[in-house]
């Protein structure tokens, strides 16, 4: 009997001790998982005040020029009938002797300031425009090839414009352009921006060009390629279905693809789909939001 009771309370104890394990475990689980959920949220809200401060500024620069052009209209017609004479009839009396009329304004839509702002521009624009003049200095050979073997940090020119490849209203930015911390602890450099989306979310090119990749790769599962030019290309990773091939014609805004989540993801709940976004320029990924914005 005593030897019955004794191997039951080990099972007793050994089953507390197990439930006591997993508990902890999933209550780890549990705030991890709370953590992220909470960091991505701060990321959405960042980014919609973003987009909500873009869509305002550019609504009131609209707002503004348009009321500048109706006052320009305005005062633009109201020296127009001075001119013409569309003044209401007086009555002229003869026995006084009439004065000097003064000499005519000359035409002029905006105002003094107004010119003045604009003249401040047109030379500020003329200084950014002058190149500046580099006095070469010599240097030894040594210390030429040795600059020459330094690594030089690269510095991308915006000179071309692309479109967002997923609307703004479809998606969320989950991971941006740099060094990032992988599940392992390890840090990566994330060579584009992830676009979270529902899976099936179209998928359209950021400019036009030519079709030169188009088939499943290594990492980035379902992926597109676009040549623009001779300096970029853009590339659509993750995606679902695509819908080009290689060596096909598309035009800015086209559908290409549609978002999913094949190849190598970080899957933190029941859907990773989103849209991994390159810009090369050439031959160097860089950052896709001084494009973008």
């Amino acid at each position: 009997m005593k030897n019955q009771k004794t191997i039951v309370v080990a099972i007793y104890f050994a089953v507390l001790a197990v439930t006591i394990v997993i508990a902890g475990l999933l209550f780890s689980q549990y705030r991890y998982f709370k953590q992220e959920a909470q960091e991505l949220a701060q990321v959405k809200d960042a980014y919609y005040q973003h987009v909500e401060m873009l869509k305002r500024s550019l609504n009131a620069s609209m707002v503004q020029d348009e009321e500048e052009e109706q006052e320009g209209e305005g005062e633009k017609k109201k020296v127009t009938n001075d001119k013409l004479g569309k003044q209401p009839f007086v009555t002229i009396d003869f026995t006084v002797d009439a004065e000097p009329e003064e000499a005519p304004s000359e035409f002029q839509i905006i105002s003094q300031e107004e010119e003045d702002l604009l003249n401040a521009i047109k030379s500020n624009i003329k200084k950014l425009r002058a190149v500046p003049v580099v006095k070469h200095k010599k240097v030894a050979k040594k210390a030429f090839y040795k600059s020459l073997k330094k690594p030089t940090r690269y510095a991308p020119q915006r000179d071309f414009v692309f479109r967002w490849p997923v609307e703004l209203s479809n998606f969320w930015l989950s991971s941006l352009f740099g060094p990032r911390k992988r599940p392992n602890g390890h840090i990566e450099f994330h060579q584009g921006i992830d676009m979270a989306a529902m899976r099936g979310t179209p998928v359209k090119a950021a400019a036009g060009g030519k079709v030169i990749f188009a088939q499943a790769a290594p990492g980035y599962g379902n992926c597109i390629m676009i040549e623009h030019n001779n300096r970029y290309k853009t590339r659509y990773g993750h995606l679902h279905r695509i819908c080009v091939r290689p060596g096909q014609v598309v035009q800015e805004g086209e559908r290409i693809g549609t978002v999913g989540d094949t190849g190598l993801v970080r899957k933190s709940g029941r859907d990773a789909s989103h849209l991994h976004f390159e810009i090369h320029q050439e031959g160097r990924r860089v950052n896709p939001l001084i494009f973008l914005f």
